[in-house]
């Protein structure tokens, strides 16, 4: 492979129709896809998951695939979580996935309200 600054450090996969090739069930990853992230792993590439799966399931899609090397990180809901794998164990990227769940209740906590006021105006409407 011809990189101009060396050798890629981490690559980022998504799962939906791209490292899953859109052939359900998504059961797991393609055998010739688990033997390229252990290829790049061998050579130092990091690899990663990113998919609107919440990172449990994309996990189990591991475990379940012929990959025996393990992603450095997940990211799940769209960007929402992340996760950083050490051996078979799951943990959040601080601050950012703390940050990411007080965004999110704010904004579901907005939109809640403007549901609400915009369901009595149209009650009041209707009167």
């Amino acid at each position: 492979m011809g990189f101009a600054s060396g050798f890629p450090k981490l690559f980022i996969t998504d799962l939906d129709g791209t490292a899953l090739g859109g052939i359900r069930p998504y059961a797991r990853l393609p055998d010739e896809l688990s033997g390229l992230l252990d290829e790049l792993n061998r050579r130092g590439c990091a690899w990663a998951t990113n998919s609107t799966w919440d990172v449990k399931p994309q996990m189990q899609l591991v475990y379940a695939s012929a990959v025996t090397s393990r992603p450095t990180y997940l990211i799940g809901g769209a960007g929402l979580q992340l996760c950083q794998v050490s051996g078979d164990e799951i943990h959040p990227v601080e601050p950012y996935s703390s940050r990411m769940n007080t965004l999110l209740e704010k904004v579901v906590q907005t939109e809640l309200r403007r549901s609400s006021a915009r369901s009595a105006e149209r009650s009041l409407r209707r009167r």
